[in-house]
């Protein structure tokens, strides 16, 4: 399966803000902050949650991009709009 850039801009985003989130919660462990316990527990769900979101968006990317028979993509329908209102705006 061909994969798009901006799905695989999105799937690195995911690593960062994950890995993010653990160094962050990482670091208030050894700090001993007094919020250390919920920021795992929040890491703990956003590790399942983060992923599901993630490719629910990926799977979004790629409907909207894909071409069926007869139909055409949102950005080719989006610039024959612009072409037309262009046309309009000459006449």
């Amino acid at each position: 399966m061909k994969k798009s850039k901006a799905a695989r801009v999105v799937a690195i985003l995911g690593i960062v803000l994950l890995l993010g989130m653990y160094v962050a919660t990482f670091v208030a462990a050894i700090t001993a902050s007094p919020y250390a316990s919920r920021m795992f527990m929040g890491c703990l769900l956003c590790t399942v949650f983060v992923p599901i979101f993630l490719h629910i968006l990926i799977r979004m990317f790629q409907m909207m991009s894909e071409k069926k028979e007869g139909s055409m993509t949102l950005h080719e329908l989006h610039q024959q709009r612009k072409q037309e209102k262009k046309e309009n705006k000459e006449v």
